[in-house]
């Protein structure tokens, strides 16, 4: 066996290992760009599956109270009353625990 022939045998090996490389390459950048989108695209929907998650128990919430003030429930009504609109018993005494910071700005009422 001559000399050249094992050198020719290793440059043909490398050769196909060269073509190899060069062909994983180029799927690497026709597939990597698509799969990177594609788990962008799961963590979005992960995002949109929570918000819409809360956004359900939001709407249950609102079905139970709309329910609650349709049918009269004296207890809510009051605790609507009290919460948003500041109304009070006669002869009820209000104490308030918010700091002085939270109350800067505001006109002092009796």
């Amino acid at each position: 066996m001559p000399a050249g022939t094992s050198r020719v045998n290793v440059l043909k090996g490398a050769g196909i290992v060269g073509l190899f490389l060069a062909g994983g390459l180029v799927l690497a950048f026709i597939y990597l760009p698509g799969y990177t989108y594609m788990k962008e695209l799961g963590k979005k929907k992960e995002g949109v599956s929570n918000e819409i998650r809360l956004l359900q128990q939001h709407v249950k919430d609102l079905s139970r109270k709309n329910k609650l003030v349709k049918d009269k429930d004296p207890y809510f009504l009051e605790k609507l009353a009290r919460e948003h609109l500041g109304v009070v018993k006669e002869n009820e005494a209000i104490v308030d625990f918010t700091t002085a910071e939270e109350n800067e700005g505001r006109p002092f009422t009796k």
